[in-house]
């Protein structure tokens, strides 16, 4: 695919997991309430006014992705391999991105994500404080890896680099990485306003959410994703990107450390956005 970009963090991950845990917890039933580890880190999910997994769930799919929609903008197709360096805000403020600066906050961190849709893989490692989703706080390193159809959720004590202080499995497989063209398949566009002074078409989740819960900016001229934000606990997070490289991951950045090969389902708890 030679189609110029959108995305990282992504990862999607955190806002469809948030969204999708309880509706599969609720469809398992017991059988997936036994596979919880007591001692699995507890994700927080926020509430959705309709069932979101037929439009959600597509995005991470194991299918090839389809040719591009028209529109004006065209929808944004990631590269099949990249590696990306983001900073991560938290923003507490009753007014929903997007925002026409970086936001001004107490609380952020760096990242990076490395991307390979031919290895079905995505990894965000954040490097300093972890999104605001969970009710055991988030003042600490964190991972959130893709390898095939599953997604695990790692700590760290202090240090991204390190071995896991715990790790879970985010929901119930299949769960792959997000896909090249999961714009097209589930948002919709916006509105265009600039970031930081570069110009940015934005595009939101077409599913609705309370306070329009997850969207997306890329940089109109190039078509690389410039920042995503989405609901956390206290307000809003966002994630701006720079320094995006179409290369191909090291596959070791991929590798599911020894913590992770017995890991059970992440413990949930249900919190308002």
């Amino acid at each position: 695919m030679n189609t110029r970009t959108r995305l990282l963090s992504l990862l999607l991950l955190l806002s469809v997991a948030n969204v999708l845990a309880q509706t599969r917890a609720d469809k398992t039933g017991a059988s997936s309430h036994s596979k919880r580890d007591a001692a699995s880190p507890t994700l927080a999910l926020g509430s959705v006014e309709k069932d979101p997994v037929s439009t959600c769930l597509a995005c991470h799919m194991d299918q090839e992705p389809k040719a591009i929609p028209k529109g004006s903008p065209f929808a944004p197709v990631l590269p099949r391999y990249y590696s990306a360096e983001w900073y991560y805000y938290n923003v507490r403020s009753e007014t929903p991105p997007p925002y026409d600066r970086t936001p001004d906050t107490d609380t952020k961190g760096h990242g990076v994500t490395h991307y390979d849709w031919d290895r079905k893989a995505m990894i965000e490692i954040y490097e300093d404080v972890c999104v605001n989703r969970f009710p055991s706080g988030h003042k600490f390193p964190c991972r959130f890896l893709h390898v095939g159809d599953t997604a695990y959720y790692m700590t760290f004590e202090t240090s991204a680099y390190a071995e896991p202080k715990s790790c879970c499995i985010v929901l119930e497989p299949p769960f792959y990485a997000v896909r090249p063209d999961f714009v097209s398949l589930n948002m919709k566009y916006q509105k265009s306003m600039p970031l930081d002074h570069k110009d940015a078409d934005w595009w939101l989740l077409d599913v609705h959410y309370p306070s329009r819960y997850f969207g997306y900016g890329f940089d109109r001229k190039t078509r690389e994703p410039i920042a995503f934000w989405y609901k956390v606990l206290d307000g809003w997070g966002q994630q701006t990107f720079y320094n995006l490289r179409k290369e191909r991951p090291d596959p070791s950045v991929f590798a599911v450390p020894a913590m992770c090969q017995q890991a059970k389902l992440c413990k949930t708890t249900r919190a308002s956005p």
